[in-house]
């Protein structure tokens, strides 16, 4: 490169036993060369992007955040002035002092760096002493409330056998159940083109983040529609040679939430159940439907930081949405969404607000990242056949009552009697 640019070659060897997913890349100055650091970098392997910079005699400046299985994140900085040293620096929070080997690089004065960012291995424990047996180890998967614990979640719901209601009990079990494996309708949702992934019924019981190794995988809110509404099951379709499939209005269904969600038509497939786009996913429940309503952290406030925590009259089978935030604009845009599963009554998480989600497919404890904004959505109870709620219903009868009335013989009465009604109940009043 000519000496008035410069340019930052930067590389992350992840030497720890998890992987890392891209939270976010933004540059300070300067420009991405082929493209943003990578998606995902698995353990044992590492991930390069370049940068340089936007015009003559500038500089190049930016940082790279990945988050990790465990809930930290690793971010790593670079800055390539024009005139000065280079910089560089990387740390592992929460608790950042933990150990990370040391940044390499070629020249601290180099117009065309080469970096590279060290993580892990990841510390270990120190062994218990010979005499005193060691703790079991957590589980992967930790214990979350039963039906039978979250009862007073559930007052008021049914099964999805009679319509009409919000099977809250059900959508729990289903995002427990499906935390860390694909969706029962065997699709797996991703941000690149077609916008799916088909998965055989045999791979349906193995890790989602193993098969979607390697994939762009953005399978978040296709999970959240599944655990609220009434997801296809694949498992239940006996697939013969003169049988291959059914189409998406006779396929089973799996116990779950029974809300109808509609089929996202940006996707063309009406095999794969749900939407898969957190802003449709947020305009189905808050919009015409009524299915859903912001729950705010005090008034309002549609959106607060996680380090906020939960507020109150948010239930477990509700659903969280994440925003992420334009560090230049501060504009937050949608963009992941979780399943809310209560406080739990066991396990390595007892007594904390517990979630689960896919694409970093997991059950944890929250928030996820306390700093970033999240929106609270409560899932109300009540529905009358089409899916309405019943105030939405009671809201729309007031609408046409007040615009039309007939009398018995279906002639259209004018739109006056509408009006004298009005004058009747203020005169009443």
């Amino acid at each position: 490169m000519s000496f008035l640019t410069r340019t930052a070659v930067c590389t992350i060897k992840n030497n720890s036993d998890q992987l890392l997913t891209r939270k976010q890349g933004h540059l300070s100055h300067g420009e991405w060369l082929g493209g943003f650091p990578p998606d995902y970098i698995k353990p044992g392997s590492s991930g390069s992007w370049t940068s340089q910079t936007a015009g003559l005699f500038t500089g190049v400046e930016g940082v790279a955040q990945y988050s990790l299985r465990d809930e930290s994140v690793f971010e790593v900085r670079w800055d390539n002035p024009y005139v000065g040293a280079n910089s560089f620096s990387q740390i592992r929070t929460p608790n950042g002092d933990r150990a990370t080997a040391p940044v390499s690089y070629d020249d601290a004065h180099a117009d065309d760096l080469n970096v590279t960012f060290v993580l892990g291995p990841l510390s270990v424990p120190a062994p218990a002493p010979a005499s005193v047996p060691p703790p079991a180890p957590a589980p992967s998967i930790p214990e979350v409330p039963s039906v039978q614990q979250i009862v007073a979640n559930c007052k008021g719901t049914t099964h999805v056998s009679k319509p009409g209601r919000y099977d809250r009990c059900s959508a729990i079990e289903y995002a427990k159940t499906h935390a860390l494996t694909p969706c029962t309708d065997g699709f797996v949702a991703l941000a690149v083109q077609p916008g799916y992934l088909e998965l055989s019924r045999s791979d349906l019981d193995k890790e989602l983040e193993v098969l979607g190794e390697g994939l762009r995988m953005d399978d978040c809110t296709h999970f959240v529609s599944s655990c609220i509404g009434s997801p296809y099951d694949v498992s239940q379709i006996a697939i013969t040679a003169s049988k291959p499939g059914l189409n998406s209005g006779a396929m089973p269904r799996a116990k779950a939430g029974g809300l109808y969600i509609p089929p996202d038509v940006r996707i063309g497939n009406s095999r794969m159940y749900g939407l898969i786009g957190v802003p449709q996913l947020m305009a189905h429940l808050l919009g015409p439907s009524g299915l859903g309503e912001v729950v705010p952290f005090r008034k309002g406030a549609p959106y607060t930081r996680g380090s906020e925590g939960i507020p109150a009259g948010i239930e477990a089978g509700d659903v969280i949405v994440k925003y992420t935030e334009d560090t230049d604009t501060k504009a937050l845009t949608p963009q992941h969404s979780l399943s809310y599963l209560g406080i739990a009554q066991a396990g390595e998480f007892l007594g904390k607000p517990i979630f689960a989600c896919h694409t970093q497919c997991r059950i944890a404890a929250w928030p996820i990242f306390a700093v970033d904004y999240y929106t609270f959505i409560h899932i109300r109870v009540s529905f009358d056949d089409t899916g309405l709620s019943i105030r939405t219903k009671v809201k729309h009868v007031q609408e046409k009552t007040a615009s039309k009335f007939k009398d018995t013989v279906g002639r259209s009465l004018p739109c006056t009697a509408s009006s004298s009604l009005s004058q009747h109940n203020q005169a009443s009043n």
